[in-house]
C-alpha cells in the first residue's frame, strides 16, 4: 500500500511539473508575442479591461505593494520614472526595483518601493517626488529618466496647479494642437531644441528640482548616442546628480541586445527585458554602496 502511495504521489509531481511549472515558467515566456502581449497582468498588462499598464496596483497606484514610511533600522529608496520604472512586459521580480533590493538587503535591510508610471514625463515625476518624499521619509530618492521625459503631454493642462504652481501656465497653453506629435517628438529627440516647450519646460523645472539625497539615472539599453549625452549634459549642467551606464552595457551586456543594439523584451514589446533590468540594477547597487554620498554604509 504504501509503494502504491508513493508511486501515486510520483505521478501527480510529474503532471504537475509537465502541465503546471514548465508551461507557466518556460513556455510562456518563449510564446510572449503570441499568448502574452498585452494580455497578463503578471507581466504588467490587465485583462480585465482596465487598459495598459495597470495590473497589480496597490492603494496609492503603483505596481509593488503598500507603501509604508520609512523604518528607524532600513535604508529607504523610492524609485520615480515612467514606464521603464513600472516595467510593462516583466514579472514584478525581474524589475531593476525590486532586484536592487535584494542585492543591497545583502549588506544592511532596505526597501526599494517602484513608483513607476507608464507615460509619465519630467513634471509629473516632480509631482509625485514631492507627494510621496513627505509622505514616506526616504533615504534616497532615484528619478530614472530617458529622453521623453521632456515631452510635454497634452494632459499636462490639467495638472493640480494649485498645489504645485511652478510651471509658467502661459508654456503648456501655447502647445499648438496641430502640432504632429511623432513630427514634434522626432525633433525634440534628435536635438533636444532650445526652442521648444519641452524645453522651456525643463528650464522651468530645473530650479525646483530636488538635490539633496536624489540621484537622476539615465535608463538606456541600447547603444550610446548623440541623444543621450546631450540629455546628460543638460541634467549635468543644472547640478543634478547623474549617472548612466554607457561603459556596463559595452562591456557586460551588449552582446545580449538584439539587431537593433537594444534589450528589448520582444519585437512586439519595445520596453526593456530582464538584461537590462539587471544591468540597471547593477549599476545603482555599484553607485549606492560604493559612493558615500549616499551614506548606505553608515548606519546612524
Amino acid at each position: 500500500m504504501d509503494a502504491y502511495l508513493g508511486k501515486t504521489l510520483i505521478i501527480w509531481i510529474i503532471w504537475l511539473l509537465v502541465w503546471v511549472i514548465v508551461p507557466f515558467r518556460i513556455i510562456r515566456p518563449l510564446f510572449f508575442d503570441k499568448f502574452i502581449y498585452m494580455k497578463d497582468p503578471d507581466y504588467g498588462y490587465e485583462i480585465n479591461g482596465r487598459g495598459f499598464c495597470n495590473a497589480d496596483l496597490n492603494s496609492d497606484g503603483f505596481r509593488d505593494r503598500e507603501f509604508t514610511p520609512k523604518k528607524d533600522d532600513e535604508f529607504l529608496i523610492t524609485i520615480i520614472g515612467d514606464s521603464l520604472v513600472y516595467g510593462p512586459g516583466l514579472l514584478i521580480k525581474d524589475r531593476f526595483t525590486n532586484l536592487l533590493q535584494k542585492k543591497l538587503n545583502k549588506i544592511r535591510k532596505t526597501r526599494v518601493f517602484n513608483l513607476g508610471k507608464c507615460g509619465s514625463n519630467l513634471y509629473q515625476n516632480y509631482i509625485r517626488d514631492d507627494e510621496f518624499r513627505k509622505k514616506l521619509n526616504p533615504d534616497l530618492v532615484i528619478f530614472g529618466i530617458s529622453e521623453n521625459d521632456l515631452l510635454i503631454d497634452r494632459n499636462l493642462r490639467d495638472s493640480p496647479y494649485s498645489e504645485h504652481d511652478i510651471l509658467d501656465k502661459k508654456i503648456v497653453y501655447s502647445l499648438r494642437s496641430s502640432d504632429d506629435p511623432l513630427e514634434y517628438s522626432k525633433r525634440v529627440f534628435a536635438t533636444l531644441d532650445k526652442g521648444s516647450m519641452n524645453y522651456l519646460m525643463f528650464l522651468e523645472l530645473s530650479s525646483k528640482m530636488p538635490r539633496d539625497k536624489t540621484l537622476y539615472y539615465l535608463l538606456t539599453s541600447c547603444s550610446e548616442n548623440l541623444t543621450h549625452h546631450k540629455l546628460i549634459d543638460e541634467f549635468n549642467k543644472k547640478s543634478f546628480f547623474t549617472i548612466e551606464n554607457f561603459s556596463l552595457y559595452s562591456s557586460k551586456y551588449r552582446k545580449y541586445a538584439k539587431s537593433n543594439s537594444c534589450l528589448e523584451i520582444s519585437e512586439k514589446e519595445r520596453h526593456l527585458d530582464f538584461r537590462a533590468n539587471q544591468m540597471f540594477a547593477e549599476r545603482l547597487y555599484q553607485e549606492i554602496v560604493e559612493n558615500s554620498r549616499w551614506r548606505f554604509n553608515k548606519i546612524d
